[in-house]
């Protein structure tokens, strides 16, 4: 998507006063003006909000840059094939047009009925491969490196399950909706001769050719760099690389408070558990005067900082479960008086420091405002609500239950 600046309702930005005075201001999310969901490929610059199979909004899509290495992503059928024949769909693929690809056997020699793409990508090093697939006949792929002898994982196109997954591999399969599945897996050493998807009756292990035409189809495989896979890239003839998504408003935008305030927020990352991210921060553009979330390895914390030091470093009682785990956070501002509470978790408190001056940028996704791509939350933002005033603990444990 690369950098969006919302600066008004006008992008997609929603402002509504709550009774009773509660929620002062509400920062919520819209997509198309005309209420249309765009669920694919959005264009740059605009807000990537996504919903899973069942059309519930999973939220704002944050990702850090990634480049898809796998030049004809879009036309496997042009990729290499063994006792396998491929052929153009009728079938709508997840980009909504039908241009899925079906790869069926020509013969019954199991394991090796497969199509592949000669790759010296990433050798030594964490990498992400990923396909959308469908059953057509056959009901299980299989992701390989170097011949389909050495498996990393089988999917069952039918029911959604992964098996024989390889040790110190880790492998994902994803409802799409309408029988497709996206399937994933992350090798620890990347790969140094092919990425293959082999076609099997059950777990790799036979393969009939049935009437010819019985088969998988596969739509925009990507191989990437790092420990999971993000959106797809699409390809046509050369690698592509999507550029990070940094997302702010300026406060003017929502009356911001500079004297307290509270800010709740809901999202899912993908960030390992070993590296930094955060869901927002509130600054003057620098990371001299700012309040924000960020994560460790075990907790979720509030920071405060203005020119004069570190004024609060608030760890949440919540302890971090597995990456993508559902997060409400909530974090209150004032005057000697800060509060954080994660999934109603007990509010932990610090009652010294002072108040950051001269906030004028809430960034969305991230907490260093000086290099945001490098701590993004590489997940969705599915709400982000600011309060202009200091709510009480007993509403942050509420407000995140």
């Amino acid at each position: 998507m690369g950098t969006k600046n919302f600066n008004s309702a006008t992008d997609l930005i929603t402002f509504t006063r709550a009774s009773g005075g509660t929620a002062l201001r509400k920062i919520s999310y819209g997509d198309q003006a005309d209420g249309t969901l765009q669920l694919w490929n959005h264009s740059n610059n605009v807000p990537r909000i996504e919903y899973d199979a069942t059309g519930a909004v999973k939220g704002l899509l944050i990702e850090e840059a990634r480049t898809n290495l796998l030049p004809t992503s879009t036309a496997i059928e042009s990729w290499n094939k063994l006792n396998v024949n491929t052929s153009s769909s009728t079938v709508t693929s997840p980009s909504g047009n039908q241009d899925a690809v079906l790869v069926k056997p020509n013969s019954g020699t199991p394991p090796y009925t497969f199509i592949w793409y000669t790759t010296q990508f990433n050798t030594g090093v964490i990498t992400s491969i990923s396909v959308f697939a469908k059953a057509s006949g056959k009901d299980f792929m299989t992701m390989c490196n170097s011949s389909a002898n050495t498996n990393y994982a089988s999917f069952n196109l039918s029911t959604g399950v992964v098996s024989n997954v390889t040790a110190n591999y880790t492998a994902n399969i994803e409802d799409y909706g309408n029988g497709w599945y996206r399937c994933s897996v992350i090798t620890p050493t990347g790969f140094n001769d092919r990425a293959i998807f082999a076609v099997a009756d059950a777990n790799n292990t036979t393969v009939s050719v049935a009437n010819g035409e019985d088969g998988i189809l596969l739509y925009g495989a990507q191989l990437e760099t790092g420990a999971f896979p993000t959106s797809y890239i699409p390809t046509t003839g050369s690698t592509a690389t999507r550029a990070a998504d940094v997302t702010t408003l300026p406060t003017s935008a929502f009356g911001y408070n500079q004297k307290a305030g509270t800010v709740l927020v809901e999202f899912k990352s993908n960030k390992p558990l070993n590296e930094q991210s955060g869901a927002f921060n509130l600054s003057d553009g620098t990371p001299n005067n700012r309040i924000i979330h960020y994560t460790t390895s075990q907790f979720h914390r509030g920071f405060v900082r203005n020119t004069s030091g570190t004024q609060a470093d608030i760890r949440s009682f919540f302890y971090r479960g597995a990456t993508s785990e559902l997060v409400k956070f909530a974090m209150a501002f004032a005057e000697n008086d800060f509060a954080t509470s994660a999934n109603g978790a007990s509010v932990d408190t610090d009652t010294s420091g002072t108040v950051p001056s001269g906030i004028s940028v809430l960034g969305i996704g991230y907490f260093y405002p000086n290099i945001p791509s490098s701590n993004l939350i590489n997940g969705h933002i599915k709400s982000i609500k600011y309060y202009p005033r200091r709510l009480t603990n007993t509403q942050l444990q509420e407000l995140t239950t």
